[in-house]
């Protein structure tokens, strides 16, 4: 059986300003703008989406940071034996500045929770606002 053997793959030829402004039949209206008829809020409302979306990136990014941080602080304190220091493996020692980390970065922790959910009720409430006007 003989076989032809096979030559590279051919591209397109047409440059972009060479392609052909004709409609393929079923493919109606495909050269056309049709985002015009579309309510100007709509234009109004997505930015304002997206930059109450990125307003919470830094609040949001803060707390799984701080999250993390006290993560780390009670498994210093915690993960340990401390029956050397209490005389009983049940009681933990908990040092004045270990406890002064914790409760600071619990506090830092409940403010960047906080500001996320204000950033976000803020985010909702545009929308809801937006919305309204189209």
């Amino acid at each position: 059986m003989n076989r032809k053997a096979k030559g590279s793959a051919e591209a397109a030829t047409s440059i972009p300003s060479q392609s052909s402004n004709q409609t393929i039949a079923g493919m109606k209206n495909m050269q056309r703008n049709n985002t015009k008829s579309v309510p100007q809020a709509t234009t109004v409302i997505a930015p304002k989406i997206n930059e109450a979306l990125f307003n919470l990136e830094n609040p949001i990014n803060d707390s799984k940071n701080m999250a993390s941080i006290l993560g780390g602080l009670l498994h210093d304190v915690f993960d340990k034996d401390h029956s050397s220091v209490t005389g009983n493996r049940e009681f933990y020692f908990v040092s004045e500045s270990d406890a002064s980390n914790i409760i600071f970065a619990a506090g830092q922790l409940q403010r960047f929770i906080k500001s996320s959910l204000d950033t976000w009720n803020e985010a909702l409430e545009h929308s809801a606002g937006a919305g309204q006007c189209a």
